[in-house]
């Protein structure tokens, strides 16, 4: 012990001034520096998966999200490709058509100009048959036969029996063929050639105005009728139309 001044110090044992024990509740220091070292590991590695399984989610995403569009693009491009291919065929069969159109119109047009001529060339030379024919004297020389078939093909034709007054004016050809009169087998075939054109036959309508054309180049001179039809053609066989 100490003593002296003002007064005398307590005395401090030597088991004082020694260490104390640690409390035998706390953990040792290098233990709980292990514990969160761990800790703070298993910390770190949840994080870095965390992070690897985010980015590769994101990428799995990104690449499932650019296959889709490449795919919504190229059903995009066949699907503008299929309508400008049904749009470039659907406009070849839509010219197609009109072309075939116009074409049936032009020759329609064509046939039935053609025909409006010839069935007014073919009126004409009736006329003129008519008109240069006194008809008493072309058909006198028929017999009464030959006269009452071509007037019945006259009213037959004038009412509309065509075909009737294609058969009469036949008979009346067959007469007049007969009697080797040629401007009774011209009227005959003129005739024929109108019928035949009412009829719609413009080629028979045709073929009959050229035979009575032909036969009748002027008006015939007496006992001159056997001489002009063998010059113009045999009558006999103009008889066939």
């Amino acid at each position: 012990s100490v003593s002296g001044g003002a007064g005398d110090a307590k005395a401090v044992s030597p088991s004082e001034l020694s260490p104390r024990p640690s409390s035998p509740t706390s953990a040792p220091l290098p233990l709980l520096t292990e514990k969160r070292s761990e800790e703070s590991a298993e910390g770190v590695a949840e994080v870095l998966e965390y992070d690897q399984t985010r980015d590769e989610n994101r990428a799995k995403a990104e690449t499932e999200a650019e296959a889709l569009s490449s795919h919504l693009s190229d059903k995009s491009r066949a699907a503008e490709q299929r309508a400008a291919a049904k749009a470039a065929r659907a406009a070849r069969t839509s010219a197609k058509a009109a072309a075939e159109s116009a074409a049936v119109a032009a020759r329609g047009a064509r046939a039935a100009s053609a025909a409006q001529t010839s069935l007014a060339a073919t009126r004409a030379l009736a006329a003129e048959i008519s008109g240069a024919m006194h008809l008493d004297l072309g058909t006198h020389v028929v017999g009464p036969v030959g006269r009452a078939h071509f007037q019945a093909a006259v009213v037959l034709d004038t009412i509309g029996h065509l075909d009737a007054a294609v058969s009469h004016y036949q008979r009346f050809l067959a007469a007049a063929v007969g009697a080797d009169d040629v401007r009774s087998i011209a009227l005959a075939h003129g005739g024929i050639a109108v019928a035949k054109h009412r009829l719609a036959d413009i080629e028979g309508g045709v073929a009959a105005l050229e035979r009575a054309r032909n036969l009748l180049p002027g008006p015939p001179q007496a006992g001159c009728g056997e001489r002009e039809a063998r010059s113009r053609g045999n009558s006999r066989e103009g008889s066939r139309g």
